[in-house]
């Protein structure tokens, strides 16, 4: 009875290693995060254009 304790007590520290992995990942992930960033200068030149159509109406307007 003993010597199934001591087996118990092996799996455990298995368990703490796992958890130092998941930590690793989280890294990875802050990663993709840099490349959502590229995303959000293609919105700005939509934007940019979206003025230059508002512009050309305007001038239409004008003349």
């Amino acid at each position: 009875k003993k010597k199934k304790k001591k087996k118990k007590k092996k799996k455990k520290k298995k368990k703490k290693k796992k958890k130092k992995k998941k930590k690793k990942k989280k890294k990875k992930k802050k990663k993709k995060k840099k490349k959502k960033k590229k995303k959000k200068k293609k919105k700005k030149k939509k934007t940019y254009i979206r003025h230059r159509k508002e512009r050309e109406r305007m001038n239409v307007r004008n003349k």
